[in-house]
């Protein structure tokens, strides 16, 4: 991460992250790593780029940890791949319904993978949907629930992002081992 004012340091940057892995053992490896420029996306035509790294690829999205995040911090990428996914987890749920799987048996495994799927990670980037963003997903349950993968009682998946978030906050404040817990003041 280096901010905009700082553009000109940035071979010096990766020139520092270079000698730490030569010191922890490690080689960094270029043709591994990526630049991408993260600006407002009404600022775009006002913005000038710095000069690209030699041997590092610039890119406009960048997959991190199983979320897809664009140049401008959206998460239609994001988005677009996992209703691709879920279309394929669509399909074989399909397959092992027409394989005799009951209702109930579906109905627990259709959570274990495409619910999952739909939340994985959702508390990163869950609150900065778009309306229609969000809507796209929650079409996703209605579909399962509409040819019976889901139950029709099943939740909305504001709903089960929001209990996600509330695991995550729960769990980061009470759990001393959390990687997050010390960031978190006690009152």
């Amino acid at each position: 991460m280096v901010p905009a004012v700082n553009t000109l340091s940035v071979r010096q940057e990766i020139q520092h992250i270079s000698d730490w892995a030569t010191d922890n053992n490690l080689k960094l490896n270029s043709s591994k790593s990526r630049e991408m420029i993260v600006h407002l996306p009404h600022k775009r035509k006002y913005f000038s780029y710095p000069t690209p790294v030699p041997g590092i690829e610039r890119v406009e999205k960048m997959h991190i940890l199983g979320i897809t995040v664009s140049s401008t911090l959206t998460f239609h990428h994001h988005i677009s791949d996992l209703v691709a996914k879920t279309a394929r987890s669509m399909y074989a749920l399909k397959t092992i319904r027409a394989h005799g799987l009951n209702r109930n048996e579906l109905w627990d495994v259709t959570r274990a993978t495409l619910v999952s799927q739909l939340l994985y990670t959702s508390p990163a980037w869950w609150g900065y949907l778009k309306a229609d963003e969000t809507n796209r997903l929650q079409s996703i349950i209605k579909k399962a629930i509409r040819y019976g993968y889901l139950p029709r009682s099943f939740c909305t998946l504001g709903e089960l992002s929001e209990d996600s978030d509330d695991k995550l906050f729960f769990s980061t404040m009470y759990s001393s081992n959390h990687v997050l817990h010390r960031l978190l003041s006690q009152t």
